[in-house]
């Protein structure tokens, strides 16, 4: 029940790809909002945006991963 996989050489170089590239889209985004509040917009996303948003991200990972399989 406690078993341990190994994973696959090729399937630890997309996990690491993949972390890496959603850190560097993370950063960017974090770094485009926090300039727009310095600029004097006021940070206001409410449940329809972030819901939107979360729906947005979504079918972006399945069209990746459509693509990808």
């Amino acid at each position: 029940m406690n078993e341990i996989k190994k994973v696959e050489p090729q399937t630890s170089k997309v996990l690491l790809i993949g972390a890496l590239a959603g850190a560097v889209v993370g950063l960017g985004t974090a770094y485009f909002i926090t300039q727009s509040v310095e600029d004097g917009d006021e940070l206001s996303v409410d449940s329809g945006q972030g819901l939107k948003l979360g729906l947005l991200l979504l079918g972006t990972v399945r069209q990746v991963a459509k693509l990808m399989g």
